[in-house]
């Protein structure tokens, strides 16, 4: 959901971004689950052509930002599929960070990320520890109302992190 999700706030901003979606877990191509499928048509995108890929060693190693939902996501980006470390962050990490630097100078909205994505590292290097990353919980096995919620949530913050990348 947060991949079609990022997809779609970026639309308006005219900017091209190739945007992938990877799990801890090797659900062997399964499709979106059913209740993250109607709560994204809720959210205005289309889950039902999703299928699931679990991360790979050394897949994320080119990849200009890397986002989890939670620190277990990050160490496994970080370690096992090769991201760097100063472009890896949890969601609402990241958001945070964005929301305490800079705003980007860049006229050009993809060299802007790369601007804002550098300064939320050199802010989180300066005085973030890794220990208390914020997280967005995993919705999986929850309650409906508790999905929802975290829908919901997920949708502000991606929201707030586009906006925050690409508004110059």
């Amino acid at each position: 959901m947060a991949s079609e999700l990022f997809r779609a706030e970026a639309r308006p901003f005219g900017v091209a971004v190739e945007v992938e979606s990877f799990g801890l877990l090797d659900l062997d191509s399964s499709p979106a689950l059913p209740e993250a499928v109607k709560l994204g048509a809720g959210l205005g995108v289309d889950l039902s052509s999703h299928r699931s890929r679990v991360i790979r060693p050394g897949v994320l190693g080119h990849a200009d930002l890397v986002v989890g939902f939670e620190r277990a996501h990050v160490v496994t980006a970080v370690v096992d599929a090769g991201a760097r470390r100063e472009v890896t962050f949890t969601l609402p990490e990241l958001v945070t960070l964005l929301g305490e630097v800079a705003r980007p100078t860049k006229p050009d909205s993809l060299a802007a990320a790369h601007e804002a994505i550098a300064a939320a590292s050199s802010t989180r290097a300066a005085g973030h520890g890794f220990g208390e990353v914020p997280e967005l919980a995993d919705p999986l096995g929850r309650p409906w109302r508790t999905q929802e919620e975290l829908a919901t949530r997920l949708s502000e913050l991606t929201r707030t992190l586009v906006r925050r990348l690409f508004a110059v």
